[in-house]
């Protein structure tokens, strides 16, 4: 590796400062740790559930790590450029909550098909409770809490009763209950 490769150029740094929350300091401060981490600039999926583990070591994150892998891995790659760390990683921390619907919309569909199934819901909704680890420790338990919280999330949402919950519908439910917001940004 070159010494122009672990440097952040200008135009970069501008482009970052422009496009995300962060000032100069915090960029050059995250594009450090993660070239450091990643020297070839490319964080692959397995990297990224590492990360989850330190930080939910009571629990089984690698089902939630890969879903949001999935949202952060712009364009579907099989790796995190700097670039998708930072603009992601930016949305989840200090972005609008606009930006945070659309992209807990993203997280939830999970064929990326601008809908939300029961079957995905449950899937993420029951990947944070394994993540969470104490608490539902057992699969019945937590089996039965996720389900639960799919149910009255989709009674609420699914407005027009067509078993899918629209971006609209997710917006307008979001609208009237903020903590689904607050739930999934907990475990980012």
């Amino acid at each position: 590796m070159g010494r122009s490769a672990s440097k952040l150029s200008t135009p970069k740094l501008q482009e970052y400062l422009e496009k995300t929350a962060f000032n100069e300091s915090e960029v050059r401060m995250w594009y450090r740790y993660f070239m450091h981490d990643y020297p070839e600039g490319k964080m692959n999926q397995h990297d990224f559930q590492q990360v989850y583990r330190v930080f939910h070591p009571d629990g089984k994150p690698d089902q939630f790590a890969m879903h949001v892998f999935r949202v952060f891995d712009r364009g579907q790659k099989g790796h995190l450029t700097f670039d998708d760390f930072l603009l992601s990683l930016n949305i989840t921390a200090r972005g609008t909550n606009a930006q945070k619907v659309l992209w807990t919309f993203a997280l939830y569909d999970t064929d990326s098909d601008s809908k939300i199934s029961r079957d995905e819901l449950l899937n993420v909704v029951d990947s944070i409770y394994l993540m969470i680890g104490k608490n539902y420790a057992h699969d019945e338990v937590r089996r039965e809490a996720a389900t639960s919280k799919v149910e009255s999330m989709f009674a609420a949402m699914d407005i027009d009763r067509d078993d899918f919950i629209s971006l609209e519908e997710f917006r307008d439910g979001v609208d009237e209950d903020p903590n689904i917001l607050r739930v999934i940004q907990q475990g980012i």
